[in-house]
């Protein structure tokens, strides 16, 4: 189902706030098609590769190191662009997550002003819901914001198209109404000068907008009144913590300023952006992550105004254009720094291992964004869309897994026959085989099959993913094998009981399973225990 908002200015044109220039308006300039049809919605979402991710190092490759990684990812779900009547697949430009609910927007890459916005439920992080959508029939969003049940999006409009919008650069205020888009009550949009509205921020002085090519950086409150506003030649982005606001100018670098937009900090950096280019800032500390082309991304210390640290592009894949070896987006994520290169891939840094090069997460297409909040990682390519990607972070351990050691074995584990092992951690491994018995606290996934033999155990305190779903493996517990289970259990292939084995789901109010494939269970063998079937092959 579809319902159509043309939202016309009437006599709702209020001129407000310290600006000649900076007009607000009550309801939109721009037509909006908000699609609920839940069938057209979930249609979006694509689980075709969702699964464990390797962590490419080809370094380390070289030097036939084999032991488990610690970055246990895995793609949850792939968001396919909109495409507004079918006729252009969009681009995704920011990602925003509150709660359960991410928020994304898109616009077209070329000339047409066309965009979008997607509501996406994760409270069930192995089945996202596309459970809203607006299109912008002749608008581009660049970027948004959630706060207090609005989604604050920013964008361009065609000026010289519109007899209503005096600028391209538009903030639009958007209601939200269990997670979903509520238009009917109104929305509001206000206008700045520059080309187009370039990012969006909030803290609790006000909505901070950017705005490009001769534009602004202006405040406004949450009725989209002005409070203030500041000329600035070529803002591509902005990054705020608490009183502070980083803003990224293409024709100077960064300046960091405060909640008066006085300059506190001013780092010249010489940047060669393309015309239409936009680059990402990221916030962590006291330091910002800057995207930087064809140089990579460089890390700059806000307190000293210097240059801390730069990564080169670290991959240079063969049969890809020199012009798509590019660094599109940075972010930071604690100790986490990442790269979308474009036909380079993810990269992933650790800041707290003197920046070593993790390696490139196992992606395909071109990664020309990318944005971190909490156990999430959300990267963007035109051909492949939306990857949302889990880290699997641990939060905590019970008291189970007080004695047991950080696991720093190979990644092929092999638990003997005769022992008992307790580890904790979050681990990726190539292959599991338990023929003894084992305490497993965190999160870990395994690239091939995991096999249980006879009369083995596995404690699993957390989660464990198997396969991928376009590399499929199994699960095989053999005669007289148990696994308990306090926590998820993810299997991207077939789940294989034999006599006499059992499954024991722990007493726990978080307790799931996802299989993809088939669940063959030997007459004596059981699954006992409460969770949640998330694809109903039980």
């Amino acid at each position: 189902m579809r319902s159509i908002y043309s939202f016309l200015l009437f006599a709702f044109l209020v001129l407000i706030g310290c600006s000649d220039e900076t007009q607000v308006f009550q309801d939109a300039v721009t037509s909006m098609d908000v699609i609920t049809n839940e069938v057209e919605l979930q249609s979006s979402v694509n689980f075709d590769k969702s699964g464990v991710l390797d962590l490419n190092n080809w370094e380390l490759a070289s030097q036939k190191k084999t032991q488990a990684g610690n970055y246990p990812l895995t793609l949850v779900a792939q968001i396919q662009p909109p495409a507004y009547q079918g006729v252009q697949q969009m681009t995704a430009t920011h990602v925003d997550i509150h709660d359960d609910l991410i928020y994304v927007s898109y616009n077209t890459p070329d000339a047409v002003y066309q965009g979008a916005i997607d509501i996406i439920n994760i409270a069930n992080p192995e089945s996202p819901v596309v459970q809203s959508r607006v299109y912008f029939t002749n608008a581009d969003v660049s970027a948004l914001a959630y706060h207090n049940n609005y989604v604050f999006a920013v964008g361009g409009v065609d000026a010289e198209q519109s007899d209503l919008a005096p600028t391209n650069s538009f903030v639009a205020r958007l209601p939200i109404a269990n997670g979903r888009f509520s238009l009917g009550s109104g929305v509001k949009f206000g206008f700045q000068e520059g080309f187009v509205a370039t990012d969006v921020g909030i803290n609790t002085q006000g909505i901070w907008v950017s705005s490009g090519q001769d534009g602004s950086l202006t405040r406004y409150n949450e009725e989209l009144e002005t409070q203030a506003e500041a000329s600035f030649q070529d803002l591509r982005s902005l990054a705020i913590r608490d009183g502070q606001i980083a803003t990224l100018d293409g024709s100077y670098g960064i300046r960091l300023l405060n909640s008066n937009m006085e300059t506190q900090v001013e780092i010249p950096v010489n940047l060669n952006f393309g015309l239409a280019e936009k680059r990402s800032i990221s916030f962590a500390e006291d330091k910002v992550a800057l995207a930087e082309g064809r140089s990579g991304s460089s890390l700059y210390n806000l307190v000293t105004g210097q240059q801390e640290a730069t990564i080169s592009i670290p991959v240079n894949p063969e049969g890809v254009d020199g012009g798509d070896r590019v660094t599109n987006a940075a972010a930071l994520n604690q100790e986490l720094w990442l790269m979308a290169n474009g036909g380079a891939g993810l990269a992933l840094i650790d800041r707290e291992r003197q920046n070593e090069f993790l390696g490139v997460v196992e992606l395909e297409g071109s990664i020309n964004y990318v944005a971190s909040q909490g156990d999430y990682i959300f990267a963007a390519s035109g051909r492949e869309g939306l990857q949302i990607i889990k880290l699997n972070r641990v939060l905590d351990f019970n008291a189970l897994c007080e004695n047991a050691v950080n696991y720093s074995g190979p990644n092929n584990m092999i638990i003997a026959s005769g022992t008992t092992e307790a580890y904790r951690g979050s681990k990726s491994l190539r292959s599991m085989t338990v023929n003894g018995d084992v305490l497993l606290c965190g999160n870990y996934t395994v690239r091939n099959e995991v096999n249980l033999n006879e009369n083995s155990s596995v404690d699993m305190q957390g989660r464990l993913y198997v396969g991928r779903n376009n590399r499929r493996q199994n699960l095989h517990l053999k005669a007289g094998a148990t696994l308990r289970i306090s926590g998820g259990l993810v299997v991207y292939g077939d789940l294989i009981l034999d006599p006499g084995a059992r499954i024991e789901f722990l007493e726990s109010n978080f307790n799931y399973a996802a299989i993809r494939g088939t669940v063959q269970m030997a007459e004596s063998s059981s699954v006992q225990g409460s969770f949640r079937d998330i694809w109903n092959k039980f």
